[in-house]
């Protein structure tokens, strides 16, 4: 009876061992996780050509409301949030649900955010009414960003100040977005 007692014990501590490890690296991991965000958001993607650093292209993006409307517009006073997304893409979705729950939060106004995809505008705006996005979705029909700045690989998020320049940048949908640092961004 003893040995069964000392037994036990000796396996309950062996397990209260292993979970202070896990709790550890557990910590570890999230510390580790959030310096890669940080360095992540400052630097440039795989393949784009749209760089932190370099001004953001001034293009005609086109929506269901008639006219085309420039990119320099959406950023001009305030900065803007650019995502580039394809719906029914997985991680697009997660992005486009963190960026709508930041909105919906009160953190980042609901004009800042800008989708962009390569769809037709109707199946854009039918998209986000599904969604439930209430951010704008326009339409580069004639993919150029795809064509001439790279933009290929989806989510991409693009920080742009007022000026123009592009402050933030990211393809992954992981990153947990911090609300003051996008919003001090978006003001240069």
């Amino acid at each position: 009876m003893m040995k069964r007692i000392l037994k036990q014990a000796g396996l309950g501590a062996l397990v209260l061992a292993l979970a202070a490890v896990g709790v550890y690296l557990g910590m570890t991991f999230r510390e580790m996780r959030a310096a890669q965000d940080r360095d992540f958001l400052y630097s440039q993607g795989p393949s784009s050509k749209l760089l932190v650093g370099s001004t953001f292209p001034n293009l005609e993006l086109v929506s269901t409301a008639p006219g085309a409307i420039p990119t320099s517009r959406l950023y001009s006073g305030n900065g803007s949030i650019f995502m580039f997304l394809e719906p029914g893409c997985p991680p697009c979705e997660s992005m486009t649900k963190k960026w709508q729950g930041l909105i919906d939060e009160g953190k980042i106004p609901r004009e800042r955010v800008v989708g962009i995809s390569f769809g037709e505008p109707e199946n854009l705006e039918a998209y986000a009414k599904h969604n439930g996005l209430t951010f704008p979705i326009y339409s580069d029909t004639a993919a150029v960003f795809m064509r001439d700045f790279g933009v290929a690989d989806f989510p991409l998020l693009v920080v742009v100040g007022k000026s123009g320049t592009i402050r933030m940048f990211t393809y992954d949908h992981r990153v947990n977005f911090d609300a003051a640092a996008i919003q001090e961004q978006l003001s240069n």
